[in-house]
């Protein structure tokens, strides 16, 4: 307990001291939201740390991604290619008026090659389209969905849609 409290102290002071700090106290929710909070940190090094919980701690996955979106990438990758999962932080991160769909820039190749799976997202952040494949963002059920749900996804559109009534309308 004693430890915990110095390190805690520590990373206060200079969120630096985690490099020297035992990786069973950096895993801790706590200090791991204090070397967030300082700014001040190498993403990698931390998040490597986090216990699999973690990362289904709301408070949590909204400290990383409030700071930093590309802090997602150090997830483990079954939590990459995991589509509930996904949808879970689009819906968590969507609640809280933080920006989606940068989320989808981490996720694994076999979910953004997912049609289902992208148009469950773009339900969700029609900007998602942004990170689709290519095939998918010339399918038009698709574009159709993400340009309902933000008008502003037709720009990530493949192909001349400008002329497609049902989408630009």
């Amino acid at each position: 307990q004693a430890d915990k409290r110095g390190v805690r102290a520590a990373i206060e002071q200079n969120s630096l001291a985690e490099q020297h700090a035992p990786s069973r106290m950096i895993g801790n929710r706590e200090i791991i939201l204090k070397i967030i909070a300082a700014k001040q940190w190498d993403y990698q090094r931390p998040l490597s740390y986090a216990c699999d919980s973690l990362w289904y701690d709301e408070t949590f996955i909204l400290a990383i991604i409030n700071a930093d979106s590309g802090a997602f990438d150090n997830a483990p990758d079954y939590l990459k290619n995991n589509a509930s999962y996904i949808l879970f932080l689009i819906k968590l991160i969507n609640k809280n008026n933080l920006k989606t769909h940068k989320i989808l820039k981490y996720c694994s190749r076999n979910l953004i090659e997912n049609e289902d799976f992208i148009l469950q997202a773009i339900s969700l952040d029609g900007l998602s389209l942004a990170f689709a494949n290519d095939e998918i963002r010339r399918t038009e059920k698709v574009i159709l969905s993400a340009v309902h749900n933000n008008g502003m996804a037709l720009r990530y559109a493949m192909g001349d849609f400008s002329s497609n009534r049902g989408i630009v309308m």
